[in-house]
C-alpha cells in the first residue's frame, strides 16, 4: 500500500528508512519491482522505464566540450544493475571458469578476501568485464552485457536532471567521498529515486561506448550529440576484436574524484586493456535486456 508519509529516522535506520522511500516512490510511478534473480550469484537490477531523458552538460562555467551539447536520447526499457558486480559475485565466475585472477584485484590468490565480498570488484578491463558478462548470460539464459553510457547516465539522473544523482548540490554522505578506500556497495544509501547504489563516488565504471584514440577529446565519430539513429552508428560496438588502440567510455568516480567527477554527465576514455592506478580501479554494473 503507498505511504503518503514516510518517518526518516538517522542512523543506524536511516539507510533501511531511505529504501523504503524509494520502493515506494517508484511503485507510485509504475516501475516494475526490483528484480530478484533466481540464482544467488546474479548481480540484482534495477528496472528502467522506455523513455526520453537529457544527456550531456548544459553549457556552464568549467564544463568540457565533449560534454557538449545537452541533448535528449530516447532509450528503450533496460534494467541495469543495482550496485557495481561485487566481489563476491565475480568470484562465481572465478570459481567456474578457472581464470588467472590479476594482482590488481586485490584478492588472496584466486579467492576473495574475507571482509572484501560485498565490496565493488576493482581492477578489472574492458575485455574482462565483457567477458564476465557474456558468462553470466549463458548461465542464467539471461542476456547481460556492458551499459552503453546512456543507459549508464540515464540511470544516474534517476528520472530527474539533477547536476548529481540526489540532487544539484554535491553532497558528501551521499557516496564514498574523500575516504581512504573503496567501500562497501551498500555502504551508503541509494543515490537516486531508480534505488541505484554507487554511480559515483566509489569506483568508475566501464561502458561499452567507444570514445577514440587520445584521451581527450572522443573522436569526431563519437562526439555529441548521439545520432537519431544511435544504435546503428557503431558507438556502442561489443566486439572485443574493434581497434584496439580505441578508447571506451569510463562512468562514475572515485573517493579521491574532484567534486565536478561526481557529476551524471562526467565522462572520459580509457584503453580497453588498462586496469586503472592504485585508488581508482576500474569495475562495471551489468545492464539485463528486458
Amino acid at each position: 500500500m503507498k505511504k503518503n508519509v514516510i518517518r526518516i529516522r538517522n542512523y543506524p535506520d536511516f539507510n533501511n528508512d531511505m529504501e523504503e522511500l524509494i520502493s515506494d516512490i517508484r511503485r507510485s510511478q509504475g516501475y516494475e519491482k526490483e528484480d530478484n534473480p533466481p540464482e544467488h550469484f546474479a548481480p540484482r537490477t534495477i528496472y528502467i522505464a522506455k523513455g526520453p531523458f537529457l544527456m550531456g552538460s548544459p553549457v556552464t562555467k568549467g564544463i568540457p566540450e565533449y560534454e557538449l551539447p545537452q541533448h535528449e536520447v530516447v532509450l528503450s526499457a533496460y534494467r541495469i544493475g543495482k550496485y557495481p558486480v561485487k566481489n563476491s559475485e565475480y568470484e562465481q565466475f572465478i570459481s567456474q571458469t578457472k581464470t588467472p585472477v590479476s594482482p590488481a584485484l586485490g584478492w588472496d590468490g584466486q579467492r576473495v578476501p574475507k571482509d572484501l565480498g560485498n565490496h565493488p570488484v576493482t581492477g578489472l578491463t574492458w575485455y574482462e568485464a565483457l567477458t564476465y558478462c557474456d558468462w553470466l548470460s549463458k548461465i542464467t539464459g539471461r542476456k547481460y552485457s556492458l551499459p552503453n553510457e546512456a543507459q549508464w547516465e540515464k540511470a544516474c539522473h534517476g528520472g530527474n536532471n539533477y547536476v548529481y544523482p540526489w540532487g544539484d548540490e554535491f553532497d558528501p554522505t551521499r557516496c564514498n567521498y574523500g575516504q581512504p578506500s573503496v567501500a562497501p556497495v551498500d555502504k551508503y544509501p541509494a543515490q537516486n529515486e531508480f534505488g541505484c547504489y554507487d554511480l559515483v563516488g566509489n569506483v568508475l565504471q566501464w561502458t561499452c561506448t567507444l570514445w577514440g584514440k587520445k584521451r581527450f577529446p572522443p573522436d569526431p565519430q563519437y562526439e555529441y550529440p548521439w545520432k537519431d539513429h544511435w544504435k546503428d552508428d557503431g558507438r556502442n560496438d561489443l566486439n572485443p576484436n574493434t581497434n584496439r588502440e580505441i578508447r571506451r567510455v569510463v562512468r562514475g568516480s572515485t573517493m579521491n574524484s574532484d567534486i565536478l567527477a561526481h557529476r551524471c554527465s562526467a565522462r572520459s576514455g580509457q584503453a580497453p586493456e588498462d586496469r586503472g592506478i592504485t585508488g581508482a580501479r576500474y569495475s562495471f554494473r551489468v545492464v539485463m535486456s528486458v
